[in-house]
């Protein structure tokens, strides 16, 4: 499956308006990060071809270990689990985020279908990467 996904990787674009709100975010001082079940070098690898900059990244090879890599995250950033919002695509995405206590914005444009994403009560269902700037406020 990893050599599948690492050979369509050149053909993978940023979706429509993310790479504006994540300048903004970053313009507002918060910090963003991605903690991903996909290897780091494609996620450096399309970083770079897009331009495109992050204040952290985690990745691990576990599909259904994401809450780790949270909890991992929160105790080497010293951050507490209210000042963190995660932006998922996948039901497991919002499942994990449950199991560690920390908000979660399902976003649409992915893997998971909306109604499957609404089912689990997300703390937020964005649509568009501009609503993200409203879920910040």
């Amino acid at each position: 499956m990893q050599e599948e996904l690492n050979s369509r990787l050149s053909g993978v674009k940023p979706f429509e308006g993310i790479k504006e709100v994540m300048i903004e975010i970053k313009k507002r001082g918060i910090e963003v990060g991605i903690i991903s079940s996909d290897t780091k070098k494609n996620i450096l690898e399309f970083l770079e071809k897009e331009k495109m900059e992050v204040d952290y990244l985690m990745t691990g090879n576990n599909l259904f270990g994401k809450d780790k890599l949270i909890n991992k995250y929160l105790k080497q950033r010293g951050l507490e689990r209210e000042e963190v919002i995660y932006l998922g695509d996948e039901i497991r995405d919002v499942e994990a985020c449950r199991r560690v206590g920390v908000k979660v914005a399902a976003v649409t444009w992915g893997f998971n279908s909306k109604e499957a994403l609404i089912r689990l009560q997300p703390d937020w269902v964005i649509e568009k990467p501009a609503e993200l700037m409203t879920v910040l406020k």
